[in-house]
């Protein structure tokens, strides 16, 4: 009667090759934690760049041409309100 499921050779090396995948993955986590945590650092620093500018920055929808967002230093620069900037 042959076995279905394999030989033990078969089993031992599709076990070392689950354990590679698994480790692998683990890699793979621990590389997409560390990528999110450099991502919320660089928003952190871009946000902190742009509230305490003492320059007029504003972000702008290249689609449209269109200002998403000003910053509240803005108004030393302009005579248009903000809210205006944000239609």
């Amino acid at each position: 009667m042959e076995d279905q499921l394999g030989t033990n050779p078969e089993l031992i090396h599709e076990n070392a090759l689950l354990k590679q995948k698994i480790q692998e993955l683990e890699i793979s986590e621990a590389e997409l934690i560390r990528t999110k945590e450099e991502l919320r650092n660089s928003e952190r620093s871009y946000r902190s760049l742009f509230e305490t500018s003492q320059d007029s920055i504003f972000v702008v929808n290249q689609e449209t041409g269109s200002f998403i967002r000003p910053t509240l230093l803005h108004a030393n620069f302009t005579v248009i309100p903000r809210k205006n900037f944000l239609k």
